[in-house]
């Protein structure tokens, strides 16, 4: 959380290393992994042409499901799905997730031209499962 040594403005207060996400910002797969939106903006935004994105994440067979809508400005835009799916799998903890089948991609879909705005809200990754994780224990005793 801090960094080391004195600040070059002269201030006597420690100096802060860089802060990334929100406590409590992550979503909790079926695995105990958390995955979180800045997890997320590294490899999607890393792809040329996507200048916003939703996800959410809903309940699969068994697993959990990541949903993608992306709006994106690019020529070759028919091919931000399967560069969505392969940048997911070029993430570490994403990739352990699928591996571990806790987590599978479902739609990927491209929106139109009047993508709603947030306004100065911020984006985040929307839990949209019925089951939460004190509940897994019941239902995977249930299958």
């Amino acid at each position: 959380m801090f960094l080391p040594g004195p600040c070059s403005c002269g201030s006597v207060l420690r100096r802060l290393d860089r802060i990334s996400g929100r406590i409590g910002a992550g979503v909790v797969l079926r695995n105990a992994m958390t995955i979180t939106i800045q997890e997320l903006d590294e490899a999607l935004f890393a792809i040329d042409g996507v200048l916003k994105y939703k996800a959410e994440v809903t309940n699969g067979r068994g697993k959990d499901v990541l949903n993608l809508s992306f709006y994106v400005m690019s020529e070759r835009k028919a091919e931000v799905p399967q560069l969505a799916v392969r940048a997911l799998w070029n993430t570490e903890i994403l990739r352990a997730a699928f591996e571990d089948d806790a987590l599978s991609v479902g739609t990927v879909v491209l929106q139109g031209q009047d993508w709603p705005t947030t306004g100065v809200k911020k984006r985040k990754l929307v839990d949209k499962r019925r089951v939460f994780p004190a509940e897994w224990s019941q239902l995977n005793k249930q299958e």
